[in-house]
């Protein structure tokens, strides 16, 4: 179990996101069911969840202002390291942070489960992302980031599922609300293998430059066990406009601690 003093000084941190803004969607920081939507349930009091994720981008051009494909010479290849950790802080309420492996930025989030069942959920999130590359520049980079969304989660049968996260971004940098819509469909082939389809739309409302968007595709499996998850996730962005094509995956190990 954390200390209390760790705790505590972590939920004012996290709770900074309701206050502050954010760079762009909330980071892989909190628990899910799936691969880029989160679930309405949170992990259980006082448990750890640790997960290191492998994501490999690949990108061989990007969407012009009509929308249309245009190659660029050679490709752009991204590939890192992000390490999160969860905690149960009560019954609802579950606080997350995450670090990549290069140390320059820090994700930190909130899930509180607000009404739900064995068929139906709904949560709301918040959360900050900030750039840590001096080190000082830590706090003082909030004051720039505010995320706050709402996700849910359907189990149509007992080997059918769905969930819908919705998140608005007030990038304080320019004018309008940017948003992320994520679908995901889950259909569990055995009792511990589940197969995930999923559809992402992003729009950045940049008022300083120009509007962008961006429409993908992430397919995926994840394999429950006793104590830990494997996932496996697809990128494949299918259409959009004024952004940066890719195709890519990530693969990532969750282990809970009680």
């Amino acid at each position: 179990m954390f200390p209390k003093i760790l705790i505590s000084a972590f939920t004012i941190l996290i709770f900074l996101g309701f206050t502050i803004s954010l760079h762009s969607q909330i980071g892989a920081t909190l628990s899910s069911n799936m691969l880029v939507t989160y679930d309405a349930s949170t992990i259980p009091e006082n448990t750890i969840q640790l997960e290191p994720t492998f994501n490999h981008k690949r990108s061989l051009g990007y969407y012009d202002n009509h929308g249309d494909f245009i190659n660029t010479t050679g490709a752009t290849i991204f590939s890192n390291l992000f390490y999160r950790a969860s905690y149960g802080l009560t019954k609802n309420l579950e606080i997350g942070a995450g670090i990549n492996n290069q140390l320059t930025q820090l994700n930190l989030a909130a899930k509180y489960h607000l009404i739900g069942n064995e068929r139906f959920g709904l949560a709301i999130l918040s959360g900050v992302n900030s750039d840590i590359t001096t080190g000082v520049r830590l706090l003082s980079s909030l004051d720039k980031q505010f995320i706050i969304g709402l996700t849910n989660q359907f189990q149509i049968n007992k080997d059918l599922s769905f969930n819908l996260s919705l998140q608005l971004q007030d990038e304080r940098t320019y004018e309008g609300l940017d948003l992320f819509l994520n679908y995901e469909l889950a259909y569990a082939i055995s009792n511990s293998i589940s197969l995930i389809g999923g559809l992402g739309y992003n729009h950045y409302s940049n008022s300083n430059l120009m509007s962008s968007r961006l429409f993908s595709l992430f397919p995926g499996f994840v394999i429950e066990k006793n104590n830990f998850n494997i996932v496996f996730q697809g990128l494949f962005d299918l259409a959009g406009k004024n952004a940066i094509s890719s195709t890519g995956f990530s693969f990532a190990i969750t282990q809970s601690l009680d």
